[in-house]
């Protein structure tokens, strides 16, 4: 699902040239992941997405019974030196998408790398905290968080649970208010105008990836009434939405880092930039359709 090259991430980057985050949505043996370029008035452009193989540690051999201790009061220091050494193995891909993906500036020939990375900590915690504690300053581990008990869009505290999985120094775990993100980018989706909110896309023409597979993961779910409170849950005949999780987690990401509110005289007035497209036409219709 890599943008190809046709498609000029470069362009986008003049009116966001340091506005990028990147999202990834742990799975049992692979992570997905987007990244986006933000710009003033919130506009984003997404600008590439896709998968990556990331073995469980309880998969690999001799790790099982290592596995199998995390979460115990307290690792010791030589059990926690060999699991962030095979959590170093088992995502060694996910490590090179955060330290060597990079995107060319077409104005200056530069090479633009993601400015933080935001990583979902609900499934295989541990793994998650000794890799955000590997990539510290580039990878912040994130939960998701009920409207219930946050009532503000984010809220960053120190991951408690990493010192019992054997890190030392504490890393932050950013808790983040999915119904209110969800709430806000979804709508987003459907948003045809150029203003506050716009979302480009890769042209479809000289986009390589699967653009309507990514779309679909967008809009897999909706909004349904529970004891008088709404909750987005999975459509009918919808199985995966771990794009649409990491668009909304890289919105959360450019709040959290001031990405969202970039305001230069000198980017003002511009208009989308070549190579991206905003929901006018047919590009996303079909895959942001209900059924």
């Amino acid at each position: 699902g890599r943008v190809c090259d046709a498609y000029p991430a470069a362009s986008l980057l003049e009116v966001a040239p340091s506005g990028l985050t990147g999202y990834i949505d742990v799975q049992r043996d692979e992570v997905y992941y987007e990244v986006s370029a933000w710009g003033p008035g919130e506009r984003r452009w997404v600008i590439d997405w896709g998968r990556v193989a990331c073995p469980s540690v309880e998969r690999l051999d001799g790790a099982v019974a290592l596995g199998q201790r995390v979460g115990t009061p307290r690792m010791s220091r030589a059990d926690a030196e060999r699991f962030s050494g095979v959590v170093g193995e088992a995502w060694a891909g996910v490590a090179s998408l955060v330290s060597d993906r990079v995107y060319p500036d077409l104005a200056t020939g530069e090479a633009v790398g993601v400015g933080m990375w935001g990583i979902d900590s609900g499934d295989r915690t541990a793994e998650v905290y000794h890799f955000a504690a590997r990539m510290r300053g580039r990878v912040v581990a994130t939960k998701g968080r009920s409207g219930v008990y946050l009532g503000s869009l984010y809220e960053e505290k120190p991951a408690d649970r990493a010192m019992e999985d054997g890190i030392d120094e504490p890393i932050s775990l950013l808790h983040i208010n999915v119904k209110m993100a969800k709430d806000l980018c979804f709508a987003r989706l459907h948003q045809v105008s150029r203003g506050l909110g716009a979302i480009g896309w890769p042209d479809p023409a000289t986009c390589a990836g699967d653009l309507n597979g990514f779309l679909r993961q967008l809009s897999a779910e909706h909004l349904v009434t529970k004891k008088a409170r709404q909750e987005w849950q999975l459509r009918p005949g919808r199985r995966d939405n771990h794009w649409g999780d990491c668009h909304v987690g890289n919105y959360a990401l450019a709040v959290r880092y001031g990405l969202r509110e970039m305001d230069s005289e000198e980017l003002a007035g511009r208009g989308a930039p070549v190579g991206a497209v905003l929901r006018t036409s047919g590009l996303t219709e079909g895959a942001l359709r209900a059924d």
